[in-house]
């Protein structure tokens, strides 16, 4: 995903789960669908107060998920401790197109 670009789609979901790379979020709304979701989970830095993994280039600021988001509609954003022990940002966002 970092050497070559997303396939051009459209697609009526995307889902990125524990996989933090920045300039995905630029390609995101390009490549989905009219009303398409953008399905997201990435834990934050306070994960570092529980776990010692993933490291700190891996994980998200606090907070910092919904700043990441462009021309995107947020539908859910939660962020805060899971069941499973880690602290993660939720999303779920949909194409504005």
């Amino acid at each position: 995903m970092e050497r070559e670009p997303l396939p051009p789609g459209p697609f009526d979901v995307v889902l990125c789960l524990n996989y933090l790379w920045l300039p995905l979020f630029v390609a995101i709304p390009q490549v989905l669908a009219p009303g398409g979701l953008f399905v997201f989970a990435q834990p934050t830095r306070s994960n570092l107060q529980r776990n010692p993994h993933p490291s700190a280039r891996f994980l998200l600021e606090d907070g910092e998920l919904p700043r990441l988001l462009h021309g995107l509609e947020i539908l859910s954003l939660t962020e805060g401790w899971t069941d499973e022990g880690r602290h993660e940002a939720r999303l779920v966002a949909t194409s504005r197109a």
